[in-house]
């Protein structure tokens, strides 16, 4: 212990600073706890000067938040204002155990405390950690509570670090292995008394798991609508004696959000917000409860589209950082669609697909919106019965999914209801394969492709930008934009690859690459039909 030890009042309990040659307040970590399995990808152990230890958790791809006691140097200034060089911190990201398989080492760059200055009660102990490398884009950030619906008195928690699991022991477990307090033991106490931005949590009676020596910094979490959602920072004070305190404290994330969210760059964004990766794909709505919901189709995004919902370009790792309703996915009802049939004439026609040979093309007529059993027959035997759903009348479906007969002279017939197809022959050869001819289209907005084209769904394509010039293989009617057109092409040029399907509705149509797209047509009519 170095001559500087000495005993300090810290969270309205006294407590005595363990002191190296750079002394920090004690940090608590679990006793009693469990190791989670998996580790979260979000878990963070902090070493500093190779001995001392803090915990904390990945906010962002380049940004770890943690105490700000765990970063001041009590050397350098006794008044306690002044910040540890970034040299002396490694950080081990998204293990079970230091350097496991899994996790990655970081070095920083940059400390941000919100607060250096000594406070009895630490008071805004938050300090953020830029990464000197981002991680992964595989590994997840821990999003942050973001309003008081989701952090209130009474929500159970959880506190998640590497400190030591050994009663009064010398440290030899601290930085070791990640533990979690067990469930049901912690929440968040409706009658704290620290200070301002300050959040405390109460233990419940017979608790087992509790803080001890080297986790401050950690994340105190709670677990909403199927995962975790980060309330506070972990500030102490340990147990006595084997015991868990009866109240524990931290710094609140909800108090301090706005200066964390422009410190660490997160993005903010309001309800009926669309979110989408341009590189998968991958959608979620942002709705009024300021969850993200999954959006399953592009039937679906299209549908927010059209009702207005603006769309922000976000990559997955910074969309996971708005917490994730995973009870609730997003469905859009489209309310402009007829909830009758157009013609009170039901009829159906079949032929063979050339995108996808052996299977057949079928087309609907005078069907309203909804879902229908359509059966396929045989005349060899083995009838066949499956679901489709018709979002627009006419539609036609072409996706390699509808009937197969590669049964050369072998009839083939399609009914739904009392509607029946017409009926075609297994010839002795293939259909004949798509078209080597392709035409070249532009679009005149952002645009996103879709492998099945009948509902705008399936597998989600690469995103086509604005102005981008691309070889079309054919055209077929699907999935009605929001304008009314019905028209799709496939698209010829790689990564796309014949693939994957995009609506004809923002490409120019007319041979034009610049301008606005009011008043151009909805299909060029010069591509051939698929």
């Amino acid at each position: 212990m170095s001559a500087k030890a000495s005993r300090l009042t810290a969270l309205g309990i006294s407590t005595l600073l363990f002191m190296t040659t750079f002394a920090v307040l004690p940090a608590a970590a679990v006793v009693g706890g469990t190791t989670p399995s998996p580790a979260p990808k979000w878990n963070v152990v902090v070493k500093f000067q190779s001995k001392n230890f803090c915990s904390g958790a990945l906010i962002a791809q380049s940004w770890v938040l943690t105490a700000s006691h765990c970063v001041r140097d009590e050397v350098l200034q006794n008044v306690f204002t002044a910040a540890l060089s970034p040299s002396v911190f490694t950080l081990y990201i998204g293990g079970e155990t230091w350097g496991s398989s899994g996790g990655v080492t970081r070095s920083i760059d940059r400390i941000v405390a919100l607060n250096l200055a000594f406070a009895p009660n630490a008071i805004n102990d938050l300090a953020l950690l830029h990464l000197s490398t981002p991680v992964p884009s595989s590994f997840a950030p821990l999003p942050l509570a973001f309003s008081p619906s989701v952090s209130y008195p009474g929500l159970p928690v959880q506190l998640f670090g590497w400190g030591n699991r050994v009663v009064g022991g010398s440290g030899s477990t601290i930085g070791t292995l990640l533990q979690s307090t067990l469930p049901g033991d912690w929440a968040i106490n409706a009658s704290c008394t620290a200070g301002a931005g300050d959040l405390c949590f109460s233990s419940t009676v017979g608790a087992k798991s509790y803080g001890e020596n080297g986790d401050s910094g950690a994340p105190v979490v709670s677990f909403l609508r199927g995962g975790y959602v980060e309330e506070s920072t972990f500030s102490g004070p340990p147990g006595t004696n084997g015991q868990a305190p009866s109240v524990a404290y931290g710094s609140s994330v909800l108090s301090h959000l706005s200066w964390i969210r422009s410190t660490a760059g997160l993005p903010v964004v309001g309800a009926n917000t669309i979110l989408r990766d341009p590189n998968t794909g991958t959608s979620w709505l942002v709705e009024a409860d300021g969850f993200r919901h999954w959006i399953p189709t592009g039937g679906d995004y299209l549908c927010f589209e059209a009702q207005g919902d603006s769309v922000d370009s976000l990559s997955t790792f910074s969309a996971e950082s708005i917490p994730q309703d995973y009870t609730s996915n997003a469905k859009c009802s489209n309310s402009s669609a007829p909830t009758s049939p157009p013609s009170p004439t039901e009829s159906l026609s079949i032929g063979w697909s050339t995108a996808h040979p052996t299977w057949i093309t079928m087309t609907l007529n005078g069907f309203a919106p909804g879902s229908y059993t359509y059966s396929c027959d045989f005349g060899s035997g083995g009838d066949e019965s499956y679901s489709l759903t018709e979002t627009s009348d006419p539609q036609t479906f072409d996706n390699g999914e509808t009937c197969f007969d590669g049964i050369t002279g072998d009839t083939v017939w399609v009914t739904i209801g009392s509607a029946t197809s017409n009926t075609i022959v297994v010839g002795s050869g293939a259909p004949a394969p798509p078209p080597s001819t392709t035409w070249s289209e532009t679009t005149g907005g952002g645009a996103s492709s879709w492998s099945d084209y009948s509902d705008a769904g399936g597998t989600p394509g690469p995103s086509l930008a604005a102005h981008q010039t691309v070889q079309i293989a054919c055209k077929v009617p699907g999935f009605k934009v929001a304008d009314g057109n019905t028209w799709w092409y496939r698209i010829a040029s790689a990564p796309w690859s014949n693939n994957f399907y995009v609506s004809a509705d923002p490409f120019y149509n007319n041979g034009s690459t610049s301008g606005p797209l009011s008043g151009t047509p909805f299909v060029d009519n010069n591509v051939p039909n698929c």
